[in-house]
């Protein structure tokens, strides 16, 4: 789901197919490699931009990655990928640790998805109302969520209260 009044400037154009399941999961189209831990970090070239979103949990780098529409867990000591998890959606624009929990954001459905780093079962939701700002960078520090606006002129810096 796609709607055009939520998406940000870098989302694809209308008219340009829209992909409904992300890379590596049942139904979704290819990866390159095999995706599997240990090997380079994986995923076949789409347009965008790059990596988005980094956080550190025990001592392993969390990032997140729009054109994969992946977030990895990565040795920095060997630059090995441990972990991947696919993206809820298709724009995961930053993540934060909340205690043992991983939150991602998706800048086209305004939405911060509460996961299980290890499995990426998605434990809570929030959706933004159209009236918010619409997440680009986000993070998590002393209890809120915070983020960035993605529309241009806006430059709202924003955040919330993790619910309890």
């Amino acid at each position: 789901w796609d709607p055009v009044s939520r998406r940000g400037p870098l989302s694809r154009p209308d008219g340009y197919p829209q992909q409904s399941t992300p890379p590596g999961v049942p139904g979704g189209p290819a990866q390159g490699g095999s995706g599997g831990p240990g090997q380079a970090v994986p995923g076949q070239w789409r347009e965008g931009t790059g990596a988005h979103g980094m956080d550190v949990k025990d001592g392993k780098l969390y990032v997140a990655v729009p054109p994969s529409r992946m977030i990895y867990r990565i040795d920095p000591a060997t630059w090995t990928v441990e972990n991947i998890i696919p993206a809820v959606h298709k724009r995961p624009h930053g993540i934060g640790f909340e205690g043992d929990f991983l939150w991602e954001s998706d800048s086209d459905l305004s939405t911060f998805y509460k996961r299980d780093p290890e499995t990426g079962e998605v434990i809570d939701a929030i959706r933004l109302g159209d009236d918010h700002p619409q997440p680009h960078g986000m993070s998590v520090w002393n209890g809120y969520i915070w983020w960035v606006d993605d529309v241009a002129g806006n430059s709202w810096v924003s955040r919330m209260r993790i619910p309890a």
